[in-house]
């Protein structure tokens, strides 16, 4: 794996890296008194969303701090309003909060844009919400613990998107733009070919009773692996442009660049290597069709 691919040993010293940091930075540099139990939720942070690419730990990392912030935010005003109704009616609008946003915050994970791109900022928002509604019926004051929570989540965040920004950065946006280039070439080797015949000469044998056996012989299945890889490139390349669009401008990738042009291309150069699959069906075909002599 390293042989292939250096940058996966280095994204393994990044994280390590994030992971020191932040233990450091929980240890020494606030007391246990402030920290608590929460101090966990900085490592924790750095584990979940750390991603292989600079756009998926931003896309990660901001869904966090995302969540957390309005779940923190809607439970205080929640729990101000169940006050009024004392110790049971506080238990029984917790319960119906916790069902109301359960049912809510679920169904938004099922609409096509929300899934794309705030899925796990709605996941977090929904586990959050949750706890700390149960926190609020329990001696610690819930302030304190979203507050707390929320902070050492920020932390953790910080240092993964700094660490993935400034230290040997691997972007999304480099990542998708040569899988398109390299998609552009597997299609054209694949019409061209590497052997002695390319698949326009071998179309040209077709109907060339003489030349069966050479044709068999010349058309490699090397030709369906080079098309077929555009097949199965699809949610890499969906996958690649949405975290794309988190990461800051970079090289040539400015602000507002319209990486949605990138799925596009894919598209049609899928389109295109369905015309190769058929012309190579067709020439590796047992039965072929002969033209009529008359």
């Amino acid at each position: 794996i390293a042989a292939n691919d250096r940058r996966k040993i280095i994204h393994a010293f990044k994280v390590a890296l994030a992971l020191i940091i932040t233990a450091l930075y929980t240890l020494f540099i606030h007391t246990e008194d402030f920290v608590g139990h929460n101090g966990i939720w900085a490592i924790m942070s750095v584990v979940v969303i750390f991603e292989f690419t600079t756009g998926a730990t931003y896309c990660k990392g901001l869904n966090r701090v995302t969540g957390t912030f309005f779940a923190g935010v809607l439970v205080l005003g929640i729990s101000q309003l169940a006050e009024i109704g004392g110790a049971a009616g506080h238990k029984a609008v917790a319960c119906i909060a916790i069902f109301f946003v359960g049912v809510v915050a679920t169904f938004l994970r099922f609409v096509p844009k929300m899934k794309a791109r705030y899925d796990y900022g709605l996941l977090v928002f929904l586990l959050t919400f949750s706890l700390l509604m149960i926190s609020t019926n329990s001696s610690l004051h819930p302030v304190e613990i979203a507050s707390s929570r929320l902070y050492m989540i920020t932390v953790g965040c910080s240092v993964s998107l700094f660490t993935t920004t400034f230290i040997y950065p691997i972007w999304a946006g480099d990542e998708l733009h040569e899988l398109t280039s390299k998609n552009f070439s597997k299609l054209a080797e694949s019409l061209e070919g590497k052997s002695n015949l390319t698949i326009i000469q071998s179309l040209e044998m077709y109907f060339d009773p003489k030349a069966e056996e050479k044709l068999v012989t010349d058309v490699s299945d090397a030709t369906y692996k080079k098309y077929n890889s555009l097949f199965t490139s699809k949610s890499h390349e969906d996958s690649l442009a949405n975290f794309a669009t988190w990461e800051p401008p970079h090289g040539d990738f400015n602000i507002k660049y319209p990486w949605g042009h990138y799925i596009k291309v894919g598209t049609a150069l899928r389109h295109c290597s369905y015309t190769a699959m058929a012309l190579h069906g067709c020439l590796t075909s047992k039965s072929k069709v002969r033209v009529a002599h008359f």
